[in-house]
This record gives C-alpha cells, structure tokens and sequence, in this order.
C-alpha cells in the first residue's frame, strides 16, 4: 500500500482583469485553495476549492475548515491510501493494457479506458459515502486523487495512445453594450461552433438588437451552423423572458439557461417561444442521482440541456451520473465552469475528452478574465478547439508564485 507522505493546502487569489458580476455583486477577484497529495511513489496530484461567491452555497471559510478537519482526520487519510493499494494499482495498469489493444475492436478510442477510469471515481465515491463533503471541497479531492493515476509514468502513456479528438470550446461573451460586429467576426474568423451571450444585464431593447445583429452577422457570413447560448441567470420574470423571447425568434438559438427565477413557468416559456431551456442553477434539483433515475423518458419537453459544474454539481462522480442522465433521455450534458482558475478548468476539459464529450462544446471559455493564473501554460484555442493531450501535460505545471500556505 502506497502511503501518503505529505497532504499540503494553500490558498490564492487571481486578480481579475475587470470586474465580474455575480447576482449583482461584484468582484475583482478569485480566491480558492490547492491541495497537493503526495504519496510514497514520489507522484503528487493536485485539485482546487474555489467556490463561487453568491453562486455556490458553501463559502470559501466553509471549504478551508472543511479540507482542515479532512487534512487532520486519520481514518480519512488512512481510506485514501486504501484507493492505492498495490494489488489494486496492478489490475488497474494491466486492465489499461488490454484496453488500448481492445478499443480498435470493441468502440471508439478510449472507450475501454474510460470504463476503467469511471471504476476508480466508484471507489472514490465509497470514500465518500459517509461524510457530507461540499461539492467544491469533493471535486477539489477527486481532482488530486484521480489525477495521482493519470501523471503515473505507465498509464499516462496508455493513455495518450488512444487518439483522442480534439474538443470543441463554446466562446463566451460577457457584455453586450458594446457594438458586437468586431467580436462576432473575429468569433467567426477563430473557428468556433457555439457562442455563449450573458443577458438580462443591459435594457431589454438593447440585448434584443444586439441578438438581433448577432444572428445577422452569422447568417450574412453562411454560418448557420453556429450556435447561440444565452444565459440570463433565472433574472427575468415571465413576461419580460417571453418578450425578450419573442422579439429575437428562435432560429440558431439553441437554449437559454434558466431564464426564470420560478421553475415552474419554465414550461409556459418554452411554450410561447420556441425557444428550449437548459438547466444551471436549477440543477441542483437533478443532483440527487437516485431521484434523476426516476426521470429517465418523463423529461419536460423544454429541457435541451444541463449545465454542469463539477464543483456545483459535486465532483467528478456525480457528474458521470448526470452525463449519463442525460444522454440516456435525448438532453445535451454542457460541462462548464464557475469562473475557476486553470487548473480546475483544465481537468473539466481532460475529463470531458475521456468521456467522449467532444462534439458539445464546452463552456470553459473564462480564462480570459484574468491577469495571473495558476498553471504556468496557457491552455491554447486553435479553431475553436482544445488539444486534451497537451491539457494532460500542463496539469502538473502549477504557478507557485502565487500560492501561499493556507496557515494549517
């Protein structure tokens, strides 16, 4: 059994390039935690805790006291080191082996792997079982432990034999006061097949002409095949969402997420528009697994999609079981981020190549928003995609210039 030698929590902070507004708050900065696992082979994984301020339930003072009490628990640190027992580590290497050899026969390019790997978040889910972990602390562990299997000499080149496709990002646009015509076109010049629009912010006749010019723009250059997400936070009521609904028409509008503060008028919306709904803030309604099961082929006519958020959701886990919630009932799974650094963001996109998300475009297109970030490279766009192989290299290049100890 491979033993932990060293479980270390640090804090940051990011600076923000402009000011990023949440539920009316504003904030210049992103804070979190990192936690670094070292175990007795010498490899060291890591995950982030950054809850969202306004946006998740649990603050940052929850997390840090939460991963305290984790750090110092010995029968928890003792249960990790059971997730590494050697005997189990030899199955899961030599049952890699034969799912690189198997995936030409058997599906497409990693589907054996990703059985394999879907077996290890089940045991990371029995180490979870009796604790209530907040959803942002859990998908911070995940991250480490799991990623403490990927870095692994051996498997890391199995893995990167399977010739995964490249992932599609959906670009995200935060402010429609400006006159959009130069983002839209260098939008469309980058290659990129879905378009995310943050509404409800500015007056309603403004966002309708912007939308408007937005869809002319796409059809003028015969481009109908991109995509618009729009994102209005649950800010409306329904008369001002089915106004707003109407005046921009449903064409190349591929959902709205959560246009309503009352769920119940989700259906009535959908109804008079056309225009279908996806679910973000309301997901936490669908998070229960046992109860989404209940769902399967009862689904409302006006849900498209689920936006999820590993570390809204509550890690990595229950985010397989959504994915396959959704896709069992005809629903698209977006995976998306809550404004994180690009650590977290880095391993949503890994995650989501390993789970063959790769024509959904992903909504991991903040980055931007910063001036510092805490992996040392980039993650790199090129066409509007993302390579996974060089996400699977750059995970382990933390910038440590911009942590500090965590004081515990």
């Amino acid at each position: 059994m491979e033993k932990i030698t060293f479980f270390n929590v640090y804090k940051f902070e990011l600076p923000l390039k402009k000011e990023l507004v949440v539920k009316k708050h504003r904030l210049n900065k992103r804070e979190g935690l990192l936690i670094s696992i070292g175990i007795s082979n010498g490899l060291c994984g890591f995950g982030e805790i950054s809850p969202l301020p306004f946006f998740h339930n649990e603050s940052i003072d929850d997390a840090r006291l939460q991963i305290k009490n984790l750090k110092n628990n010995k029968m928890f640190l003792k249960n990790i080191e059971g997730l590494f027992e050697q005997q189990d580590l030899s199955d899961f290497f030599s049952d890699s082996i034969k799912a690189v050899k198997k995936d030409s026969e058997d599906g497409p390019p990693g589907s054996a792997f990703l059985k394999i790997f879907t077996g290890f978040l089940n045991k990371l889910n029995d180490l979870f079982n009796d604790s209530k972990v907040f959803p942002s602390v859990r998908t911070g562990l995940e991250m480490a432990l799991t990623s403490l299997i990927f870095i692994r000499p051996g498997l890391e080149k199995i893995f990167k034999s399977a010739p995964y496709s490249d992932l599609q990002v959906c670009r995200l646009m935060m402010d429609l006061k400006k006159d959009p015509e130069k983002e839209i076109l260098e939008i469309i010049k980058n290659g990129y097949s879905a378009i995310k629009i943050k509404v409800g912010r500015s007056p309603v006749e403004q966002e309708i002409s912007s939308i408007n010019k937005i869809k002319k723009l796409i059809l003028q250059n015969q481009l109908n095949t991109i995509s618009l997400r729009l994102d209005a936070n649950s800010l409306w009521s329904l008369q001002e969402a089915v106004y707003f609904g109407k005046a921009i028409g449903s064409s190349l509008i591929e959902y709205m997420e959560d246009p309503l503060s009352n769920m119940s008028e989700y259906g009535q919306f959908f109804k008079e528009t056309h225009i279908p709904v996806a679910l973000d803030e309301k997901l936490p309604k669908l998070t229960d697994l046992i109860k989404i099961k209940g769902l399967n082929g009862k689904c409302p006519d006006y849900l498209k999609a689920i936006i999820i958020k590993p570390d809204f959701a509550g890690g990595f886990f229950k985010t397989t079981g959504l994915i396959d919630f959704a896709l069992s009932n005809g629903i698209k799974p977006v995976l998306s981020n809550s404004f994180n650094s690009s650590l977290l963001i880095s391993y949503i996109a890994l995650f989501a190549g390993i789970m063959h998300l790769n024509e959904t475009p992903l909504g991991i297109d903040s980055l931007s928003l910063f001036s510092e970030n805490l992996l040392l490279e980039d993650i790199k766009i090129i066409g509007g995609k993302i390579n996974i192989l060089e996400i699977l290299d750059n995970i382990k290049k933390i910038n440590s210039n911009l942590l500090s100890p965590a004081g515990f």
